[in-house]
C-alpha cells in the first residue's frame, strides 16, 4: 500500500532526527538500532496495522460498489447510448459524473483517515521506543545509539544492533 510505504519513510526521517543529534561528538560505545524495523515488528504495531486494515477493507466496500456501478454506466452508454433520446443520455453522463465524484471523495476520504490514523499509531509506539532505547543504552552502558539506516560500515565482529533487543523491551512493556 503507498500510503503505508509514505508512512514507513516518515517514521524514519523522525526518529533520525531523535536518533542522530551529537553524532559527530561520538567516540564511546555505540549502538545501533534500525527504528523502521523495531517500530513494525512490536506486538502493538502489527495488531493496530491489522486492524486499520481491516477497517479500511470494510469501507472500501462502497468504493468497490461506486466503481461497478460506474461501470455499468459506461458498459449502457457504449451498448444503448446509440438509441437513447439525447436527455436520457445526457441523465446517464451525469449520474455517471455524480459517481465519479462520489468515488472520488470517498477515495480522498479514505486515504485522509488512513493517514491520520497511522499518524496515531506512530504518536502511541514512539514513546516506547526511544524509552527503550534509552533503557538499553544506559544497560550497556552506550555512548550513542544511531539510526541503522544512517551507517555505512560496521565491522562484522562487533554487535553493535539492539533493535531486537528495543523490540522485546517494547513488547514486555505492554
Amino acid at each position: 500500500m503507498m500510503m503505508m510505504k509514505r508512512f514507513h519513510v516518515a517514521i524514519t526521517a523522525i526518529l533520525a532526527l531523535l536518533l542522530l543529534p551529537g553524532l559527530s561528538a561520538a567516540q564511546g560505545k555505540i549502538g545501533v538500532v534500525d527504528p523502521m524495523q523495531a517500530i513494525t515488528e512490536v506486538d502493538e504495531f502489527k495488531e493496530k496495522e491489522r486492524e486499520l486494515e481491516a477497517e479500511l477493507e470494510q469501507q472500501s466496500g462502497r468504493l468497490q460498489q461506486l466503481q461497478q456501478e460506474l461501470q455499468q454506466i459506461e458498459q449502457r452508454m457504449q451498448t444503448e447510448g446509440m438509441t437513447m433520446s439525447q436527455q436520457q443520455r445526457q441523465q446517464l453522463q451525469a449520474e455517471g459524473q455524480a459517481k465519479m465524484q462520489q468515488m472520488q471523495g470517498l477515495q480522498q476520504n479514505l486515504q485522509r483517515q488512513a493517514q491520520q490514523q497511522q499518524q496515531q499509531i506512530l504518536q502511541a509506539i514512539e514513546p516506547k521506543l526511544v524509552d527503550a532505547i534509552e533503557k538499553i543504552a544506559q544497560e550497556k552502558d552506550l555512548d550513542m545509539v544511531i539510526n541503522a539506516q544512517a551507517m555505512m560500515y560496521t565491522h562484522p565482529d562487533r554487535k553493535l544492533d539492539i533493535t531486537d533487543e528495543v523490540i522485546q523491551r517494547i513488547n514486555e512493556s505492554e
